[in-house]
């Protein structure tokens, strides 16, 4: 009995080639964790998804620890995406960054939802912090209008080095476990919206700023600002009549570096309650703080900026403490006596 060999060979070659081929298609194609305008496609007025799926799918950032990429060649000037799928639908989108590096001109980038959508946006690391990265100019500000919730904390890396360059606002609520972090570059994030923030990880400041615009802006964690060398711009601004940015029972740590003081700047009519207040790590006494000018009870110029205060309130548990103390000096004197 005869082997016809060549059908044989032609039918092993076929399957070798289609096995090629839906490699290679799966090499192309595959979600790599960040995408950038590659197959036709940008984020200029587009879904998070695509602008132009067409027939071939185009991967998009969706899953802990993968990057979305914004540059020059991924979108046009000043877009806003929508956070939605290819058909229109709400989307929830979790990411490890956000990398809108070093853009031209014209590059801002709006996040929004559809029109009352509640598609939410979550940053999450299996390890270390997840960032965000802005390095462009003044003209390349990032504006989250959708919530945001903190799985990792998040390193607000926005800036040149060693300037202030382009802003990013976060426009409504921030939620979760996670810290805000900015701990290198100059420029400023500002905490805005209508709800108050949630997340317990607290706010940590080495350089550049945080400006807390809203009601409960700072969520529910101790704030930490802390010059990291003599020509860092560490700052906590609080917007002009926002007296309630942080829980009363939160913490200000101050810290400076080579003289260069960390500065907690408070706009006209706050006044913020905190459980505590410490300079590069000795505790401060009860009573109101502020810079020259701000009528506060204790007056410091290297700390503070501004015309409002803060008053420290020692936490009851303390306040009750102080009270047994004082009851037990009592009772001994009168034993004396």
């Amino acid at each position: 009995m005869k082997t016809n060999t060549s059908k044989i060979l032609s039918s092993h070659t076929l399957g070798r080639v289609l096995i090629g081929l839906t490699l290679l298609y799966a090499a192309l194609y595959a979600d790599t964790g960040s995408w950038d305008g590659a197959n036709g496609g940008n984020w200029g007025g587009a879904y998070w998804f695509s602008d132009n799926p067409g027939t071939i799918p185009v991967a998009y950032p969706n899953g802990v620890d993968e990057t979305a990429d914004f540059h020059n060649n991924s979108f046009f000037l000043n877009s806003t995406i929508t956070l939605a799928d290819a058909g229109g639908s709400d989307l929830n989108v979790t990411i490890g960054h956000w990398n809108h590096n070093a853009p031209s001109s014209n590059r801002a980038i709006t996040l929004v939802n559809t029109g009352g959508g509640t598609g939410k946006l979550t940053f999450e690391t299996t390890s270390g912090n997840a960032t965000f990265l802005n390095s462009g100019s003044s003209s390349n500000t990032d504006t989250i209008e959708t919530d945001i919730i903190l799985n990792s904390s998040l390193d607000m890396q926005i800036g040149y080095l060693s300037s202030a360059r382009a802003p990013v606002y976060f426009d409504n609520t921030v939620s979760g476990a996670g810290a805000l972090l900015k701990t290198v570059r100059q420029s400023t994030l500002h905490l805005q919206g209508s709800s108050p923030n949630t997340f317990s990880g607290g706010v940590t400041i080495n350089d550049g700023t945080i400006s807390a615009e809203k009601s409960g802006a700072l969520g529910t964690g101790d704030l930490i600002i802390q010059e990291t060398s003599g020509t860092s711009t560490a700052q906590l601004s609080i917007l002009a009549g926002i007296s309630d940015a942080l829980y009363s029972t939160a913490t200000i740590s101050l810290f400076s570096d080579s003289g260069n003081y960390a500065t907690l700047d408070l706009g006209a009519g706050v006044n913020q309650s905190i459980a505590g207040l410490s300079f590069d790590g000795s505790s401060q006494a009860a009573g109101t703080w502020g810079a020259s000018g701000s009528g506060a009870s204790n007056i410091n110029d290297d700390w503070f900026s501004g015309s409002g205060v803060v008053t420290v309130i020692p936490e009851p548990s303390s306040l009750i403490l102080l009270g047994i103390g004082f009851g037990l000096m009592a009772v001994l004197r009168r034993k004396r006596r």
